[in-house]
């Protein structure tokens, strides 16, 4: 898995002569942007909210300008499989944290089973010692950066699932673990949305807590034209 990693991460870069981020730079801009924010907003699940859409924007950006449908066929079954999909999950997650921090994190994925249809549950988490963009930016009590990752990820998987004609068959949904990493979901357009959220809020208690499953629908119809029910 490792050696298929590196491989797409490399002819990624090579395509689209992009290298990886270093994290301070970028980590002192969303220092500043966490400070207008929280100088502009009354509260931090304001302001926690306000960088999920920012982080949304980005990946749609990123997305939108660096991706080519032929490198996400390398990594998505076009049969839209459960178990395709979190091979896919695996890879995709772990080469874009790649390409902006640098190195390969940890990955749990699995296949879950819910009322009209199968899940992918993902979890990405902080290795510690690494550098991040999202560690040791300066921000109050409650605001969380790992929004901006979150947001960009839930943007950019669901703007490959529309290039590779998958939005219609699959959404995705995407929340920080506190300051750990972050957790996510790839979800069949079967899935009631109510038993998603309850499901994700079960395995992950508080995961709606600043920014609920709402705006992420909204986001999706605004920036991407999908509506998700």
């Amino acid at each position: 898995m490792k050696d298929r990693l590196v491989y797409l991460a490399a002819r990624l870069r090579k395509s689209l002569g992009a290298p990886t981020v270093h994290a301070m730079v970028p980590r002192l801009l969303l220092s500043v942007l966490v400070a207008e924010l929280r100088r502009r907003l009354p509260d931090a699940a304001a302001v926690n909210r306000e960088l999920h859409r920012y982080g949304f924007w980005m990946g749609d950006r990123f997305m939108a300008v660096m991706a080519k449908r032929s490198d996400l066929e390398l990594v998505f079954p076009r049969d839209g499989r459960p178990r395709g999909m979190a091979d896919g999950m695996r890879v995709y997650g772990a080469v874009a944290w790649y390409l902006f921090a640098g190195h390969f994190p940890e990955m749990e994925v699995r296949v879950v089973e819910l009322e009209g249809g199968s899940a992918v549950s993902g979890v990405i988490r902080v290795e510690e010692g690494r550098d991040y963009i999202f560690t040791r930016v300066l921000s109050v009590e409650g605001v969380n950066p790992f929004y901006v990752a979150s947001g960009a990820y839930e943007a950019a998987t669901m703007l490959a699932f529309r290039m590779l004609e998958l939005e219609d068959r699959w959404w995705t949904l995407w929340r920080p673990l506190g300051r750990g990493g972050i957790a996510g979901y790839y979800v069949e357009r079967g899935v009631p949305v109510e038993e998603l959220a309850a499901y994700a809020e079960g395995e992950h208690p508080g995961f709606f807590g600043d920014v609920p499953v709402e705006v992420t629908l909204r986001l999706f119809k605004e920036y991407l034209g999908v509506e998700v029910r």
